[in-house]
């Protein structure tokens, strides 16, 4: 790798730079765009008990829910809006005059679906009586008939009160009147089970209801569509009878006051001397003449005026030709006259010299022929004046006339609008008395013989089987509805997820080299090992030849072939507590040592002493005496019997001073270095001491340990960063306690855990 290389740095999710050394190696394209639907396969394999559980309880609330659901019983009735009912009397003179449109049709399937229909259904039916649709009865014996203790309800508070009955109504009115006596809750009951739609687009209305039994479904279907079809035949009765009534006193109200406008109007017409003559005013025939001349008149000043203008222009400029509209006899003769002058005046200039006499006197009448000349012109120019002068006072006088016309026409139109408006209202009283003179003699023709304009399609048959619930398209939705749940909060927890998982997720969400994947150690592993030896650092001891201890050489060999100058002093630290950085620490140093080596590990987390605690040891002097100055490092020194690597552990209490900034802490490592082949240095947190980045700037390598499902993606971001600003040399990331079940896992992950491995381990694992 170039120095160039070792200056670049990445931004992960916490925004801090992690330097370019740590990026995991670039393979290829397609390891750089692995295929969606093998991600979310991963996804899906590793939340497979959160996704389980999601959908048998979404599979069990819909089990539940559709076992619960009373069964239901469903029947339609057809019934057809008829667009040409037989009548007596033409259609365009029916008391209604509408077409069977799509408005038609949707107007009636409102209502088939008002409640004053349902109502008439349950008077019909005397469904009040029945407990099923009166809520305020005592429900039949069944299973959740304890649910009311078998005592009658109080009433309900509101209900229809019922219009009293005589015997002149109409038989729509007591059809009305009937229906109000229903109570509301039974209407609503009603109104519930009732199904209105249009098939289609055709003109047929299916009419459905839903009942406990199949006989009181028809029922019911059957009835309302009865009940319909009465109505509309009391409705167009009813109406018949209130228009004749209504039309005939109508009719004399409109004939006086027709009479009355069309008098008011030939009144004005008298007192405003609204005279007029082939359809049109005086006035406006005087208008129409005088803005004709004026527009003559207009056209010929404009003439005068420009024929003026060109006599001045020519007489401006001393010319002696005018257009043939400015000349005039005497001066054509002129200008013959000055024509032949100027001959002859050329012809003596050529006989003679300048002062000759001849010459003299030629040169003298020319210039008396050009004065009269230009006095001629300047007689021309005043008369054009004068003509244009008096067109233009002829122009004004007729346009004062126009004005005082104007004025006229502006006050007789003001008369004309009070006039059209007396003409418009008795024009519209007439055409209203005519339309409803010609309705009144419809009506009365038409009489009782009005058609229905509906007529009774199918009949509601009894059905065989429940409409409801239904099993298989239940279970269809629940099965597809408990899946797409359960995906979605598998998806949903996974983008939730904030932990590291895999070596994979080291190199793409942090831009760290992951070293090696640890993998976690079950229950049944651990229960082996004596009791006072439990702890991952002896299953290595103890299983030599396991995925395990594999996984430990792994990372030592990854210090090892570093390219770097030399790793001998190796800082192993972590971004929190509890992420396995001691049992690495001492892992790399027993692995070391069994193949060989000569290694030290030396316990720098001088506040916790963890190393202490799992080699099960309590030192009274350690490498706080030995970075005091109290004692050589050689006297503190014990030795791992498991192993045979040494140990320089932490002994007694915290120190209340920094033992690691001084020099002390820089010679000791040296020392250790020249001594053995490996020196392992088991630090504490980095977010924990400041000590820490001290320690590992002066190590020759660092490796950070980090715990599946446990170390979060922004805290080792920023461990990897402070070691960067620490001047820390950091090699990679090891994973402690990879699950060997998981889904998540690379391909360098699954090398220890596949099948395909499993010979190599299978006699000590």
């Amino acid at each position: 790798m170039n120095e160039a290389n070792l200056n670049l740095a990445v931004r992960r999710e916490t925004g801090r730079a992690v330097p370019a050394t740590l990026l995991a190696p670039v393979n290829g394209q397609d390891e750089r765009e692995q295929s969606s639907s093998a991600n979310i396969f991963e996804i899906l394999l590793r939340r497979k008990w959160l996704m389980l559980g999601i959908f048998l309880a979404v599979a069990a609330c819909g089990a539940a829910y559709t076992l619960l659901q009373p069964r239901i019983y469903s029947a339609t009735a057809l019934v057809m809006i008829n667009p040409n009912p037989d009548q007596v009397v033409p259609e365009k003179q029916a008391l209604s005059g509408a077409r069977a449109d799509a408005a038609m049709v949707d107007s009636q399937i409102e209502v088939l679906k008002s409640p004053a229909m349902a109502a008439r259904l349950a008077s019909n039916l005397n469904l009040a009586a029945d407990p099923e649709w009166n809520p305020d009865l005592p429900k039949k014996s069944g299973w959740f008939s304890g649910v009311t203790g078998g005592q009658n309800p109080a009433p309900a508070a509101h209900q229809s009160q019922a219009a009293p009955i005589n015997p002149s109504m109409t038989p729509g009115q007591k059809a009305t009147a009937e229906a109000l006596a229903v109570p509301d809750a039974v209407v609503d009951t009603v109104d519930q089970a009732i199904n209105i739609r249009r098939r289609g687009l055709s003109w047929v209305i299916e009419v459905s209801a839903n009942a406990g039994s199949g006989a009181e479904a028809s029922q019911m279907a059957n009835g309302l569509a009865s009940a319909y079809l009465k109505s509309l035949a009391e409705a167009r009765y009813d109406d018949a009878d209130k228009a004749n009534q209504w039309l005939k006193d109508r009719l004399a109200e409109l004939r006086a006051e027709v009479e009355q406008k069309q008098a008011a109007v030939q009144t004005y017409r008298a007192k405003s001397n609204m005279l007029t003559t082939q359809g049109s005013s005086l006035v406006e025939q005087q208008v129409a003449q005088v803005q004709s001349a004026l527009l003559a008149t207009r056209a010929e000043y404009a003439q005068k005026q420009a024929e003026h203008t060109e006599l001045l222009n020519i007489g401006e400029k001393g010319l002696t030709v005018a257009s043939n509209n400015g000349q005039t006899d005497a001066l054509r003769d002129l200008r013959a006259k000055q024509a032949e002058m100027a001959q002859r005046l050329a012809d003596l200039q050529t006989r003679y010299g300048a002062n000759h006499p001849t010459l003299q006197q030629a040169k003298e009448e020319k210039a008396a022929i050009d004065k009269q000349v230009q006095q001629e012109m300047q007689r021309v120019i005043s008369r054009s004046k004068a003509d244009a002068d008096a067109v233009g006072a002829r122009l004004r006088t007729q346009e004062a006339q126009l004005a005082s016309l104007h004025e006229d026409l502006v006050g007789n139109n003001f008369s004309q609008v009070r006039l059209n408006a007396l003409e418009t209202d008795a024009e519209a009283a007439r055409s209203v008395y005519e339309s409803f003179l010609q309705r009144y003699h419809e009506v009365a023709r038409q009489g009782n013989l009005a058609a229905v304009e509906a007529r009774f399609l199918s009949p509601a048959r009894i059905p065989p089987v429940p409409s409801s619930p239904h099993f298989l398209l239940n279970g269809a939705l629940t099965v597809a509805a408990a899946g797409v749940l359960a995906v979605l909060f598998a998806l949903l927890a996974e983008q939730f997820r904030k932990t590291i998982e895999s070596t994979e997720e080291v190199e793409q969400r942090v831009g760290a080299r992951a070293l090696v994947a640890v993998p976690a150690l079950r229950r049944r592993d651990m229960r082996r090992l004596p009791s006072r030896n439990r702890n991952p650092a002896s299953y290595l001891l103890t299983k030599r030849m396991s995925p395990f201890t594999e996984a430990f050489r792994v990372l030592h060999a990854s210090i090892v072939l570093s390219n770097r100058p030399q790793s001998k002093v190796v800082a192993v630290t972590s971004a929190m507590p509890g992420e396995g950085k001691t049992t690495l620490s001492l892992g790399l140093a027993r692995v070391a040592a069994i193949g060989g080596q000569k290694v030290i590990i030396v316990d720098c987390d001088i506040r916790m002493r963890s190393l202490n605690k799992v080699l099960d040891i309590d030192p009274q002097e350690g490498i706080q005496q030995v970075l005091n100055g109290e004692l050589s490092w050689k006297d503190a020194v014990g030795c791992d019997a498991g192993s045979g690597a040494h140990v320089l552990p932490a002994a007694g209490q915290s120190p209340s001073k920094d033992v690691f900034g001084s020099g002390a802490m820089e010679s000791l490592i040296a020392e250790l270095a020249e001594e053995y082949d490996l020196v392992v240095l088991d630090c504490a947190p980095i977010f924990a001491v400041a000590e820490t980045r001290l320690i590992a700037s002066l190590a020759d390598t660092v490796v950070v340990a980090a715990r599946a499902h446990h170390t979060s993606s922004r805290a080792l971001a920023g461990a990897l960063a402070q070691l960067e600003l620490a001047g820390a040399r950091v090699l990679g990331v090891a994973l402690n306690r990879v699950d060997a079940k998981n889904g998540r896992r690379s391909f360098y992950d699954g090398l220890y855990y596949s099948k395909a491995f499993s010979g190599y381990y299978a006699r000590e694992a």
